[in-house]
């Protein structure tokens, strides 16, 4: 019967085809009938956009009893037959919620168990995407029925290698949804054919990102014109902006983002499903009556809050406040219109939903690089209030879930610069919870210098002669993508990789190079890791800091004092710094601290973390409960020198859930010089089923998995 459905569907989307060019791929645009059945002149009118955009195109109509392991079946289906190459998501199509797969995000690291479904799954087209990853269906969610929940299989393939790409053109939930469905279709046909060129660029940063570091910012900021050249033949082609310009920055933000000229926006900041959250309480203030009344707000904001959840809490929350900090009683005080000046102002702190519905965003594509601004699973969220409001922008990039600040936002954006499409270069850059929300197909307009070089690069990847000669290229991004596409075809260019970080000019090429010798993870990326402990670039620098923590070796601990101690180390990398240094083996740590750099800094909390640490975890007297909870720590603390004693611990330990919660936690280990004792522990654990319980070595498979699919150790590499 399942065939039989499936086949009814794939009969419905022949019957909204365009014409079909074999020589062109093809593009699926999958909707619910409701929305077909209000918005189907405007989206046939996309299709045929799309289509005379070198796209053909296929419109699948589904009803509400469709499911996801249907849509990817046709799908896959299409990928294998039909060339397919992305698809888009319109309207109420079912969303696949993933468990057991938080190694495939940035951040996620919640405890699925303590918590109910829907908030510890990622929401995740991933699973659309990438047909080689394994599910096991759980339930539908009978609150939010859109949602459906897959467990990734211990036995699935663990990374992401997508096939297609996609997006999500869902509105947010109103009475006027279709209308807004509608608007948004007919703008988007209309801005397709402009074919804007990608000139105009706006960069956000918000309160607390990457630690509020002005040089990282500054770098950023450099590496952007790297990215995308023409920008700096542009006047005034690229505009930034910084939190603490203004004591609230929303509505200069708010004015930038109108703009008409504007092409994309990269917002950097703190966010959650329907807020952006943009400035703080000013640090910088130099009038003395300003500084009070700053401190006077923020203590009747605590009485606020207070009157809010339990106004019995009033006078005690006053006498904490007065005893800590010695002010007078009369610094609380309020009335009407002072409550709601301070509402007012704390307002304008953030940017909500609410407003972009007041506010026509012009920028053709903004890239929310921030926590859940793109939940889609949500009734309402953030992204949607970009793309259908009555602006011009198109497209959105953001996250279901939290993501990690330190990663590399800007990698191959150049290609957009190009006319990459933006599903494509999402594909290139994506993890578990990185959406597009609008048209994946949208590009900026093509530029003929580069179109032969973008063309080699997206259809001839697997030809190692074409893409050695690309990284001859003048152009960065081209570069990049070319010694991504040669590493991931398997050839043994570790040597060419070292000597590209030691000998180019470029940080977009030297930060490429040392993100794929990671994969190969030999003596070359030991000695790239240590010289890129100075690289000129801050965000090579901190990301560096990132890669020893996740390696481990001794070796890296003078370095890393080194670059912690520098005068004009950065915030954000001495923060990272201090994380990595917190996982080295204290004994040889406080060996090379003491006999080079004890007159010149402190690691006392350095060594009592890493002792509590491990005491409590083997400590006998820690309960089971107590124990699971340090072992989830390890996950974000990956402490190289205990190892063996982790593994050890599976040995003896006769409880099952602190067996599995182990492995799990050593699934972390990935990249440690370490792990082949961890693949060795899960292979003897795999083996041994009189001993261990069926869903132990289940884990142990999962967790060998996970570091063998990241390494290219294990695979025959063929030489240039």
């Amino acid at each position: 019967m399942m065939k039989n459905f499936l086949l009814l569907f794939i009969i419905i989307a022949g019957l909204y085809s365009c014409n079909l060019d074999t020589k062109k791929k093809l593009f699926a645009i999958v909707v619910d009938s409701v929305s077909y059945s209000k918005v189907k002149n405007e989206i046939d009118s996309y299709a045929k956009s799309v289509n005379e955009d070198g796209l053909n195109t296929k419109i699948i109509v589904v009803d509400s009893l469709i499911t996801p392991d249907s849509i990817r079946n046709i799908l896959q289906s299409l990928y294998l037959h039909d060339n397919l190459e992305g698809s888009v998501f319109v309207g109420d199509i079912p969303i696949p919620m993933i468990r057991d797969a938080q190694h495939l995000t940035t951040a996620f690291k919640i405890n699925q168990k303590k918590f109910n479904l829907f908030k510890t799954s990622v929401p995740s087209d991933r699973f659309y995407e990438d047909f080689d990853l394994e599910f096991s269906f759980i339930k539908k969610d009978t609150v939010n029925p859109l949602c459906y929940y897959y467990s990734l299989n211990y036995d699935s393939p663990q990374n992401l290698t997508c096939d297609i790409y996609s997006g999500r053109i869902k509105p947010n939930e109103s009475s006027d949804k279709y209308i807004a469905l509608g608007n948004y279709f007919a703008k988007l046909v209309k801005i397709k054919k402009q074919l804007n060129l990608l000139d105009e660029v706006l960069v956000f940063k918000g309160h607390g990102y990457n630690s509020e570091s002005q040089v990282a910012f500054i770098d950023e900021v450099n590496e952007i014109k790297n990215h995308l050249p023409i920008l700096k033949k542009q006047n005034l082609g690229l505009s930034v902006l910084n939190f603490d310009y203004d004591t609230q920055t929303k509505h200069r933000l708010l004015g930038e983002l109108s703009r008409d000229d504007l092409d994309l926006a990269i917002l950097n900041n703190h966010g959650s499903k329907t807020k952006a959250y943009l400035s703080r309480n000013p640090s910088n203030l130099r009038v003395l009556n300003t500084k009070i009344e700053d401190i006077k707000r923020s203590l009747r904001l605590k009485i606020y809050d207070a009157l809010k959840h339990n106004k019995a809490n009033v006078e005690k929350i006053k006498e904490k406040y007065i005893s800590k900090y010695g002010v007078s009683d009369y610094w609380f005080n309020y009335n009407d219109s002072v409550f709601y000046q301070d509402s007012l102002f704390e307002a304008n702190k953030n940017l909500v939903l609410k407003d972009l519905s007041f506010l026509k965003s012009n920028s053709k594509v903004i890239i929310l690089n921030s926590c859940f601004n793109g939940s889609f699973h949500q009734k309402k969220y953030l992204a949607a209030g970009y793309i259908f409001n009555h602006g011009n922008t198109v497209v959105a990039q953001g996250n279901t879930v939290n993501v990690l600040q330190d990663k590399w936002v800007y990698r191959y954006i150049g290609l957009l610069g190009i006319g990459m499409r933006i599903g494509q270069w999402n594909k290139l850059v994506c993890s578990l919870e990185t959406h597009i929300i609008g048209d994946p197909t949208f590009h900026f307009a093509i530029n003929k210098k580069y179109s032969k070089d973008l063309n080699v690069l997206l259809n001839h990847s697997k030809k190692a002669k074409a893409q050695l000669e690309l990284i001859k290229s003048n152009y960065d991004d081209i570069k990049a993508m070319a010694i991504r596409n040669i590493v991931d075809n398997k050839f043994n260019v570790s040597d060419s990789l070292f000597y590209l970080y030691k000998n180019s000019e470029s940080e977009i090429v030297r930060r490429e190079a040392i993100m794929n010798l990671f994969k190969f993870d030999d003596n070359n990326l030991i000695e790239a890791i240590k010289l890129a402990c100075m690289d000129s670039n801050e965000g090579i620098r901190r990301q560096t800091m990132h890669y020893i923590k996740n390696k481990g070796n001794d070796e890296f601990i003078t370095p890393l004092l080194s670059t912690i101690m520098r005068n004009n180390v950065t915030k954000r990398v001495k923060w990272s710094g201090k994380v990595a240094l917190s996982i080295c083996d204290s004994t040889k740590l406080n060996d090379i601290y003491n006999k080079q750099f004890k007159e010149l800094y402190n690691i006392d909390f350095i060594n009592k973390w890493n002792k509590n640490f491990t005491q409590n975890i083997f400590n006998p007297h820690t309960s089971d409960k107590q124990i699971l909870s340090y072992l989830r720590l390890i996950r974000n603390n990956t402490y190289h020198p205990e190892v063996e004693n982790f593994c050890n611990f599976i040995y003896l330990s006769q409880n099952k859930e602190l067996q599995i919660a182990m492995l799990e936690s050593l699934s972390w280990f990935y990249k440690s010089y370490k792990k082949e004792y961890i693949v060795k522990t899960c292979n003897n654990i795999i083996n041994n089923k009189e001993k261990y319980d069926l869903d132990v070595r289940k884990q142990a498979q999962k967790t060998m998995n996970i570091i063998n699919d990241l390494s290219l150790n294990n695979y025959e590499l063929t030489n240039l």
